[in-house]
């Protein structure tokens, strides 16, 4: 083999070996698009289980505020009445007082 024949053969192996790197590159682009598209789903996965969980906490807190809310309004309902109760039993003693029990006696 001559200097010419060498430099030949060393020139298609060198060929041989970039298009085999050429080929390689390729597989790692496509991998690393699908890895990158696996990854993107998984993320938009995520994204939209967190979108669930914020969207069921901001119902819960809503629903716990309203339900605080009815116990607060509850609790001065049931305070304003036993208020109006009170007064009904004093307005009744005030007038059984002035009119010496004689409302007592009709009601009997």
């Amino acid at each position: 083999m001559n200097i010419a024949e060498i430099k030949a053969y060393q020139d298609k192996i060198n060929a041989q070996l970039q298009e085999a790197k050429a080929v390689l590159n390729g597989f790692e682009a496509h991998t690393k698009r699908k890895m990158a598209q696996s990854e993107i789903e998984a993320i938009t996965r995520l994204k939209a289980k967190n979108q669930e969980i914020d969207k069921k906490l901001h119902h819960d807190l809503k629903a716990a505020g309203e339900v605080a809310v009815a116990a607060k309004v509850k609790a001065d309902i049931d305070a304003e009445s036993s208020q109006v109760q009170d007064l009904g039993r004093s307005a009744r003693r005030e007038v059984q007082e002035s009119t010496g029990g004689a409302l007592s006696q009709s009601k009997t």
